[in-house]
């Protein structure tokens, strides 16, 4: 993976797309205790470096100028919407930490790698990210499923209850805990959810899976019948137990 066209958005996005419509668990991120391999060693043993250690001192010099592009590089893919430059200093600095520098002068990266990074993006660089793009996130992730109004909602409900830390980590080990708050925050706003608005994203996601228009809606009508609309709209949809009576209700007639 490169690291200008590839790390820099997956952790510009991946890590703060946060909406209130998911339901499935990320995991957490590792505790922030030192472990015995991350302890100081005493004074008279050599403490080996990690893969990533060292500093620019021995590069050349056009080797240092084009480390400094490959930084400049991905904090600005990184920070796209110009928010998030704390946050995105804070990642490269992580990066270093976890990629050498004949790597990053390559430019490539590997999947092991990334899941590294964005490991101790979550652990180390979270509180860099402003509210305004946490709730960007929360807002992107829950209009894919129902209405602006009850999103809006949703978060300063949820607002009320946890911070935005723990809105852009989903909790963080108290996963448990955050998804009852979060919970409670959107049945505040039960009464936000547009009817109509759910029913064209359950239809439009329907369709963009291959499915006719009038299939779709017979899903929608046969689903809407037997599962809470708020459900419906969180993507809370128990397909293992409604797909054989719905196969059944909206199969096509034979010729």
């Amino acid at each position: 993976m490169r690291l200008t066209r590839g790390l820099g958005p997956v952790l510009a996005t991946a890590l703060i797309a946060c909406g209130g419509a998911k339901t499935t668990a990320t995991p957490a991120p590792a505790s922030a205790e030192p472990t015995p391999a991350q302890t100081s060693a005493p004074a008279t043993e050599e403490v080996a470096e990690e893969p990533g250690a060292g500093t620019d001192a021995g590069l050349s010099a056009d080797d240092r100028a084009l480390m400094e592009e490959r930084r400049a590089n991905f904090v600005s893919v990184c920070n796209q919407s110009g928010n998030n430059g704390a946050y995105c200093s804070c990642t490269w600095d992580q990066l270093l930490e976890v990629v050498s520098r004949e790597e990053i002068l390559a430019d490539k990266t590997s999947k092991e790698q990334v899941d590294e990074l964005r490991r101790r993006a979550l652990l180390h660089c979270v509180d860099d990210i402003p509210e305004e793009t946490v709730k960007k996130g929360f807002l992107g992730g829950c209009e894919a499923k129902a209405n602006p109004a009850f999103c809006t909602c949703a978060y300063r409900e949820l607002r009320k209850r946890v911070s935005t830390r723990e809105i852009a980590t989903r909790g963080g080990e108290d996963r448990d805990g955050f998804v009852s708050q979060r919970n409670e925050a959107l049945e505040a706003c039960v009464g936000q959810v547009d009817a109509a608005a759910v029913k064209e994203n359950f239809v439009r996601g329907c369709r963009d899976n291959g499915g006719a228009k009038a299939s779709c809606l017979c899903a929608w009508n046969y689903v809407r019948g037997k599962v809470d609309l708020m459900d419906i709209a969180l993507d809370r949809i128990d397909t293992e137990k409604l797909g054989p009576g719905l196969r059944q209700a909206c199969r096509k007639p034979a010729p």
